[in-house]
């Protein structure tokens, strides 16, 4: 009995932090002025491709390729839907040699879903 309630606990443990490690909050909507620039960066260890603009990211399934053309180098008001995801808390690591390194905690980062674009 007090095995199963320790494997409980444990398995509890592992889901609660599994769950809380990157948690999506979506809020109203959000604008931004800014020059748009066609980089494209690539996010959450290199697996997602986005444009940035003004410390907002916007995923290449939200914008074609013919809209990244059309936009490069204007002054754009983008409107849309912001999604910030938490950023991903790594665990502490240490050496063989004993030193301990602190815990790393990744910027959120603000997405802006379904933009409208606006040649201003």
């Amino acid at each position: 009995m007090k095995k199963l309630m320790i494997t409980s606990l444990q398995l509890l443990c592992v889901l609660s932090i599994a769950y809380s490690q990157n948690p999506v909050q979506k809020t109203d909507t959000v604008s931004t002025i800014g020059f748009f620039d066609r980089t494209q960066i690539l996010v959450n260890f290199e697996t997602e491709k986005v444009s940035k603009i003004n410390g907002y990211y916007i995923s290449t399934n939200d914008i074609t390729t013919d809209q990244l053309d059309s936009l490069q180098g204007k002054k754009v008001l983008v409107t849309g839907t912001l999604k910030i995801v938490k950023g991903i808390r790594h665990e502490a690591k240490s050496r063989s040699g004993g030193r301990v390194y602190e815990p790393y905690q990744e910027p959120d980062k603000k997405y802006i879903m379904i933009p409208v674009f606006t040649i201003v």
